[in-house]
C-alpha cells in the first residue's frame, strides 16, 4: 500500500519502480473504492495507490482505510506500506509550535501508520523529493523515528532527478534502498519471488 497527502509523489514513485506507466488492476485484487490497484503484467508487484490523505478529511479516510482492513482476507491484505511523506514537510516534524502541517502529520499520518502497523503490515516511512545527502537529511530522518512509532525504516528517495535551468540539481536515489527494506519486509517465498522479478 502508498499512503500519503496528495501532491507527495506516490503515483511517480510507483511508476519509478515499475519502470512503466500503470495501469488499474483488472482482476485478483479488489477493486475498492478509495484505492486503487496499480500495476503492470510484468511487474511482480501490484500497488494498492490510497487517495490523497487531506486535511479536513484525514480521520475520516483513516477509520475507511481501518474498515477495508478488517473486511479483507489475509491474502487480500498488502503485504507492506510505503507512508510517503515529502521532505519539505519531514523537515517541520516535531517543531515547538505545532504548525498545521506537523498537527497532521502526527495525526492523520502517523494514526494510518499505527492502524497498519497494528494489522500486522509493516510500515516503511519513506521521505519524498529527498535531498540526496547531508545533516538535514539524516536530521529529518531522526525526526520521524522520534515522531512516528510505527516505522520499521524511514527511506529518503528522490524518484525523479530534479533539474533547474537545463541541469539535474539532485540525482533520483534512494530506490535500491527502499528495494532492499522493502524486499525485507516479505515472508521468505515471496520475498525469493518478487526479489528476482523487481531488477530494477
Amino acid at each position: 500500500m502508498v499512503a500519503g497527502p496528495t501532491g507527495v509523489g506516490k503515483t511517480t514513485l510507483i511508476r519509478t519502480v515499475v519502470g512503466a506507466p500503470v495501469g488499474k488492476v483488472g482482476e485478483g485484487p479488489p477493486q475498492t473504492p478509495g484505492i486503487e490497484w496499480l500495476g503492470t503484467t510484468e511487474f511482480p508487484v501490484w500497488f494498492a495507490d490510497s487517495k490523497g490523505l487531506e486535511i479536513i478529511k484525514g480521520e475520516a479516510q483513516v477509520d475507511d482505510v481501518q474498515s477495508k482492513l478488517e473486511g479483507w482476507s489475509s491474502e487480500q491484505r498488502p503485504h507492506c506500506a510505503w507512508l510517503c511523506i515529502q521532505a519539505d514537510s519531514a523537515r517541520i516534524l516535531g517543531e515547538a509550535d505545532e504548525p498545521d502541517e506537523a498537527k497532521r502529520l502526527r495525526g492523520t499520518e502517523g494514526e494510518l501508520g499505527r492502524v497498519l502497523s497494528r494489522a500486522g503490515i509493516p510500515v516503511i516511512v519513506v521521505i519524498t523529493q529527498a535531498d540526496i545527502n547531508g545533516p538535514e537529511l539524516e536530521a529529518m530522518r531522526n525526526r520521524c523515528q522520534r515522531v512516528f512509532d510505527f516505522p520499521h525504516h524511514v527511506v529518503p528517495i528522490c524518484a525523479e532527478p530534479r533539474t533547474g535551468n537545463g541541469r539535474i540539481l539532485i540525482p533520483a536515489h534512494g530506490l535500491d534502498a527502499l528495494r532492499r527494506l522493502t524486499l525485507a519486509t516479505l515472508p521468505a517465498p515471496l520475498a525469493e519471488k518478487t526479489e528476482r522479478g523487481w531488477v530494477t
